[in-house]
């Protein structure tokens, strides 16, 4: 464990992190700090956050303890940092002791559409209306992508009880997930019942990130 570090020495050192190698030793040197106070002062101090990104993805995960961050000021190549109760501070992306930046930048703009998904499923002022689309099997259509959109950041499993809660709010009760494996981050077809019996299977037309290998390529992040 490091030397105890105060509060407002981590700070003026965060200030003066300019890359994300920096970033990471000034978090690896504040072990004596509690989370809590680490996730506070890097969001209000450090050059290198992205709050509106960070903030996004907090939202999406639930996670205070994590930081969308430059890899470098202004560079707009965006990496992952968050904290593992066993592991400590972490950065995806790390891997054969080198920083990968062309194989792990975050991939904001799918962050921003999982933000989107997310809310259509779970958020009343997004929820669309049934007369809106063409015909039900554009509504399931919509839904299932919003499920495989949240999941690479919530998880399979999760994103799948998300479109349950959110088809229920429509009088469809889910009765399958087919072969869908949440293990394996596969989604298969998907069987819901209207309040008069009747099903609707959808989930045919897979959207192209669907594996978790998928999922994870597309936020630019490491397994």
């Amino acid at each position: 464990m490091s030397d105890k570090m105060s509060k407002s020495d981590f700070s003026k050192m965060i200030k003066k992190s300019k890359d994300v190698d920096e970033f990471c030793d000034t978090l690896a040197s504040a072990d004596s700090l509690p989370v809590s106070v680490v996730s506070r002062v890097v969001l209000s101090e450090s050059p290198l956050v992205s709050k509106e990104y960070t903030e996004v993805y907090r939202e999406i995960t639930s996670d205070d303890a994590a930081f969308i961050v430059e890899s470098e000021v202004g560079s707009n190549k965006y990496r992952l940092v968050y904290f593992d109760t066993e592991a400590g501070w972490c950065l995806d992306g790390y891997g054969d002791g080198a920083y990968l930046e062309e194989d792990y930048d975050f991939d904001v703009d799918e962050l921003d559409k999982a933000r989107i998904s997310l809310n259509r499923l779970t958020k009343e002022g997004w929820m669309p209306y049934t007369f809106d689309y063409a015909n039900l099997e554009d509504f399931f259509d919509e839904a299932y992508e919003n499920m495989v959109n949240v999941s690479g950041l919530v998880g399979a499993k999760e994103a799948g009880d998300l479109l349950v809660n959110y088809l229920k709010g429509y009088d469809f009760e889910v009765k399958s997930f087919g072969d869908t494996s949440f293990e394996r981050h596969s989604f298969g077809v998907i069987t819901a019942e209207d309040e008069n019996g009747n099903e609707h299977k959808f989930g045919f037309h897979r959207p192209r990130l669907f594996r978790k290998d998928d999922r994870k390529s597309m936020f630019g992040l490491e397994y």
